[in-house]
């Protein structure tokens, strides 16, 4: 299993684990090589919102944009209009970053190719602080 999908698996568990409900969205390896557009990775809701969360994987300590699907930018964007959270969870090695999409689409407003995920993100070590995170509306 790459790590990405560990990543995911990770998450997955994580959320059944704190019993949030949640669905895992189909993705191009689930449908047979069939290319989803999907916004995210997941969506769960918790305490009366709607999260969607997308995981990502990198080696790198600058995460650049073009990792992002277009369908997924849209759902950023789309998030504050709609009430809902856009949650970015970035796995470097076995160190855990979560930050809101409103961050990811103001940087790439302000003209910005990538960036530098720690300093956005917040660290998170094990599954309570992600129930934290969502709980407190991704402050």
């Amino acid at each position: 299993m790459d790590r990405g999908k560990k990543l995911e698996a990770k998450i997955k568990a994580w959320l059944r684990e704190l019993d949030i409900y949640h669905h895992r969205f189909f993705d191009s390896r689930s449908m047979r090589g069939i290319s989803v557009e999907q916004p995210a990775d997941f969506w769960c809701y918790y305490k009366g919102k709607l999260h969607l969360i997308e995981c990502k994987e990198t080696q790198s300590k600058i995460m650049n944009f073009h990792s992002f699907r277009p369908s997924q930018l849209k759902a950023m964007m789309q998030a504050s209009k709609y009430g809902y959270n856009y949650i970015v969870i970035i796995m470097h090695y076995k160190e855990l970053y979560v930050l809101n999409g409103n961050i990811i689409i103001y940087l790439i407003e302000s003209g910005k190719k990538s960036f530098k995920y720690s300093g956005y993100g917040k660290l998170i070590e094990m599954k309570n602080q992600m129930r934290e995170y969502l709980a407190n509306g991704n402050e």
